[in-house]
């Protein structure tokens, strides 16, 4: 899998032919072997979303990750590996991000309620993904409540993924006040950076701020 993608970063190789590579593992059940895919998958769906066929890139990750996914489920099973736990937050975040409609409004019907914390990131990240006002002033006021640093960064993360340029705004805007620790402050960032939406966004807001930055870090 790595062989084949770097072949084709090089231009020494097809994308597509990696692409059809990973069609070819849809009955794999290694956590080791789906973190390797989808870490190349995620580079190209951040290289490929702004352009016009990206809806069909989206259509190809659902094929990919629909057949894992199914086979997890939501709960865990008795007696399963660590990796599996590991593997079902993995393949329901990028199933809900690639656009699965009954995975997102599971993931916004556990929002609020008691979750596994193997799930939580998962809830976070598409209940972010897919909301608004009302979300994000939620999930700040958790940030700001929470105590476990643990449980901060994983909101801090789901903060960064909506896709309203205003909320974003807002995120990169709390990322340096006194509700953030100095040390935090750069993950809040980062995540808004890694979203489509919110790289230029992160990138002008860096350049306006470089000053308190450089002072800071």
């Amino acid at each position: 899998i790595r062989d084949t993608f770097d072949l084709a970063q090089a231009g020494r190789s097809p994308t597509t032919l990696a692409l059809e590579l990973v069609q070819s593992y849809s009955m794999e059940t290694d956590y080791t072997v789906w973190s390797e895919l989808t870490g190349k998958l995620l580079e190209l769906d951040s290289l490929l979303a702004m352009e016009p066929f990206y809806p069909d890139f989206k259509k190809y990750g659902l094929s990919i990750y629909k057949g894992i996914a199914g086979k997890l489920g939501w709960k865990a099973r008795e007696g399963e590996k660590h990796t599996d736990s590991l593997l079902r937050g993995m393949v329901l975040t990028m199933l809900g991000g690639f656009g699965d409609l009954e995975t997102i409004e599971k993931a916004q019907n556990l929002f609020g309620k008691k979750i596994e914390p193997d799930l939580k990131s998962v809830v976070y990240n598409l209940v972010a993904e897919n909301g608004g006002k009302r979300e994000f002033e939620t999930l700040i006021r958790m940030y700001k409540e929470e105590e476990n640093q643990q449980e901060k960064d994983r909101i801090g993360r789901a903060l960064g993924k909506f896709k309203s340029k205003t909320i974003l705004c807002k995120t990169l805007d709390f990322s340096i006040s006194k509700d953030v620790r100095f040390q935090n402050s750069l993950q809040i960032i980062a995540a808004v950076w890694s979203n489509p939406e919110g790289r230029y966004l992160a990138w002008e807001f860096v350049k306006k701020n470089w000053k308190l930055l450089k002072e800071r870090y």
